[in-house]
């Protein structure tokens, strides 16, 4: 595949707590071949700022995305792209996605070494038609788009401590990640619901 892009992006401050950051890419795809797979991907962002006073500051965003079929999955990885069929470029579809968060931030010192930050994030993000692998009757595996989406939402809260060069790290994830192929609800088997870093 081949692809071409061209990006825009335009940040307006517009009040003192207020901060407007918007973007727009097109990606235009050329397959090698004469393969299905071709056209334009048109992927809108917007996010805001919000500065509500010297220590808090808050964002709301969100936008689009896409990925092109790949072999290079978790999945096929954990087969070791042992018997799995050629990627069909031409009946494969792009995955697309769309989602959003917010988050909020509180920054503060505690001593004139120490630093305090906790930030405590929220999020959601929808792929359509996403790429899977199935198992086929001849004990073969193959790639194709599943017939619904996958819905990821969660939570997430990182702390630093800072002490002049020195710093500590501490977070906990929460990601709640389902399947809705074929009208049927099934957790992702590949995707950790508690993350603790």
């Amino acid at each position: 595949l081949t692809t071409l892009g061209v990006f825009a992006q335009n940040t307006f401050k517009m009040a003192e707590w207020f901060t407007l950051e918007s973007g727009l890419r097109a990606d235009y795809i050329i397959p090698a071949t004469n393969d299905k797979l071709k056209g334009l991907f048109l992927l809108p962002r917007v996010s805001g700022l919000f500065k509500i006073n010297r220590s808090l500051t808050s964002r709301l965003g969100g936008g689009m995305g896409y990925k092109s079929p790949t072999i290079f999955t978790e999945e096929a990885e954990n087969l070791t792209f042992r018997n799995i069929v050629p990627l069909k470029i031409a009946s494969a579809k792009a995955e697309q996605s769309y989602g959003g968060n917010f988050d909020v931030n509180y920054r503060t010192r505690i001593a004139e070494k120490v630093s305090f930050s906790i930030n405590q994030l929220f999020f959601y993000t929808r792929l359509e038609s996403p790429l899977v692998l199935t198992l086929r009757p001849d004990n073969l595996y193959e790639f194709s788009n599943a017939n619904g989406h996958i819905d990821t939402k969660g939570t997430e809260t990182n702390v630093k401590i800072s002490y002049g060069i020195a710093k500590l790290y501490a977070g906990y994830t929460y990601t709640d990640a389902k399947r809705h192929y074929n009208d049927t609800l099934s957790a992702m088997p590949l995707t950790a619901k508690h993350r603790v870093n």
